[in-house]
């Protein structure tokens, strides 16, 4: 259980930096300006943002066309990147999960073509999807969250 704790920890600073800086469980207030609403949750009131600036930061050597937040009362619990294959990617690229494997030196599994990692709260996701938005084929980084 420390390891999961220990884990989540790195991810939070890690990945702030990777792209834009905020982090899970962080205030969205002071990010609001910076993306567009584009729902709320009928049931649980959760509010889905895209960011709406250009993105020129890299993840695991990929472009990032998207960034999509989810808040709950005013805290980042999730955030998706929708990253860009390179050409001769197929489904979730072998590099990109031994390079995240190596940096959070963590094991990911494979469970419906997804890879993943689950503990404390936590989820990490790579799969391979088509965007909601504008149904290009992306590799999904999926993280989330729970209380």
């Amino acid at each position: 259980m420390k390891k999961i704790y220990l884990l989540i920890s790195i991810i939070l600073f890690r990945h702030s930096f990777k792209a834009q800086d905020f982090k899970l469980g962080e205030s969205f207030k002071k990010y609001e300006k910076e993306f567009i609403i584009k729902g709320i949750s009928s049931t649980s009131n959760n509010k889905y943002y895209q960011y709406n600036k250009t993105i020129t930061k890299l993840i695991y050597n990929r472009v990032i066309d998207r960034l999509y937040v989810t808040t709950q009362e005013n805290k980042i619990t999730c955030y998706i990147y929708m990253l860009v294959p390179k050409v001769n990617d197929e489904g979730v690229p072998k590099d990109l999960i031994m390079s995240f494997e190596k940096e959070m030196n963590v094991k990911l599994k494979l469970h419906n073509g997804k890879y993943g990692i689950k503990g404390g709260g936590l989820l990490i996701q790579f799969s391979r999807e088509a965007d909601p938005e504008t149904k290009k084929d992306r590799i999904m980084f999926y993280t989330t969250i729970s209380n």
